[in-house]
């Protein structure tokens, strides 16, 4: 359809209008439906009416399609897949291009045999997905039984079909062309209590389509194993490289609507930290999610964190070990016990120097159980004094929430 339109447009019809009766004649399924769409066209364009219908319809229209071919297609889509799958081999020498086309559906075919096996599906995916469309538009259908496998359906419209089980056709003609029963056949097939995949056509289950990729694509020889004959040998034929790039895409016509660019798609990207359209979480300009920096960083740790947990390690360590510093400094230097000081009742003051001249006089030097002399603290109990870098240190051991605190709590 995609040609006759291009044609279409090249003999010098054009417009959306004009469009929209032309499809609509070719996707009806029914004589009247195309009759309709085309009835519609001869009035905006007596010309273009003439046109098309100088092209047969079996060529064209839906309606007027072989029931025995079970496909509604009016497109060429089959063509263009199997082209797309020989796109790197069809520009090679006639016989480097058989054998690449031999060797792809080969191994097409293999693969399909080998993966019916395991399937346990029993309609072909596709036409399965196209039963469950059909089934949810059958609720709108209400079915009246006329006689034994003869229904009338009706929707809630003023359509009005009639089904007939035994034959497996509808009045809209979607089941006779397609072999998958439509919503006005499933509505009837649920009434009495039945599968509409059973009423599936043989051509789409899984057995025929074993059937069709049964056969196998023996391997062939290379050439040093061709048997020689008395003939001359046949020479390739004399390529010359053209100059420029080889053209591998279909070149649109003047008509046709241009490929839409990458960058058009930026305008459907929705960021997944910000929940903004037009950029990706990697350049969001907002902080980023935990689990996305994660995802950003290939679930690698930043240098930040690195060092900031060495950080937290070091000032731990340093807590950890001046506070085993100074307990083993009051350990040893602990004073010992002191005698009672007489009371001034029972014995007299002895004469000497004076009591603040006493208490700045220097303690004696006393012995440590390892034999050194050393001095006494003051009488006054307090602490040694400690220097501001020492200080700090111990501040940030004490508020630090890593693992070195529980370290030095022990």
């Amino acid at each position: 359809m995609r040609h006759i339109y291009a044609n279409f447009q090249s003999a010098g019809f054009k417009g959306e209008e004009l469009k929209k009766h032309i499809f609509d004649a070719s996707y009806s399924y029914t004589k009247s439906g195309f009759q309709k769409a085309m009835e519609l066209l001869r009035r905006d364009c007596e010309e273009a009416h003439n046109w098309m219908m100088q092209i047969p319809v079996e060529a064209w229209c839906r309606h007027a399609f072989d029931t025995n071919c079970k496909t509604d297609l009016v497109v060429n889509n089959l063509s263009e897949v199997f082209n797309k799958m020989i796109l790197d081999v069809r520009g090679k020498p006639i016989r480097t291009m058989l054998d690449g086309i031999k060797d792809k559906l080969m191994v097409k075919y293999s693969k399909i045999r080998q993966k019916t096996k395991t399937t346990r599906w029993e309609i072909t995916p596709f036409y399965a997905k196209k039963l469950e469309e059909a089934k949810k538009h059958s609720r709108e259908c209400k079915a009246k039984n006329a006689d034994i496998g003869l229904w009338q359906v009706s929707t809630k419209g003023t359509d009005v079909h009639a089904v007939d089980l035994r034959a497996r056709t509808c009045g809209c003609k979607a089941w006779d062309l397609t072999g998958i029963p439509c919503n006005h056949a499933i509505s009837v097939i649920s009434k009495i209590k039945q599968h509409p995949e059973d009423y599936v056509h043989d051509f789409f289950k899984k057995d025929m389509y074993r059937e069709a990729f049964k056969h196998v694509i023996y391997p062939v020889p290379g050439p040093d194993e061709w048997p020689k004959t008395d003939t001359r040998d046949i020479d390739p034929p004399v390529f010359r490289e053209k100059p420029g790039r080889k053209q591998t895409v279909r070149r649109k016509g003047v008509h046709e609507m241009p490929a839409p660019r990458d960058s058009s798609r930026m305008g459907s990207i929705t960021c997944s930290n910000c929940k903004l359209v037009g950029h990706r979480f990697p350049s969001c300009p907002m902080q980023l999610k935990p689990e996305l920096q994660l995802r950003k960083n290939k679930h690698q740790v930043s240098m930040l964190h690195m060092v900031l947990c060495l950080y937290i390690l070091y000032t731990s360590y340093i807590s950890c070990t001046l506070k085993c510093f100074l307990q083993s400094n009051r350990e040893t230097i602990t004073p010992g016990p002191r005698a009672p000081a007489p009371s001034s009742s029972t014995a007299p003051r002895a004469p000497g120097p004076s009591s603040s001249t006493a208490s700045r006089a220097s303690p004696a030097p006393r012995e440590n159980p390892a034999g050194r002399p050393f001095f006494a603290p003051r009488t006054s109990g307090r602490e040694p004094k400690l220097t501001h870098r020492m200080q700090g240190y111990l501040n940030a051991g004490k508020h630090s929430s890593y693992k070195g605190s529980r370290i030095s709590k022990k």
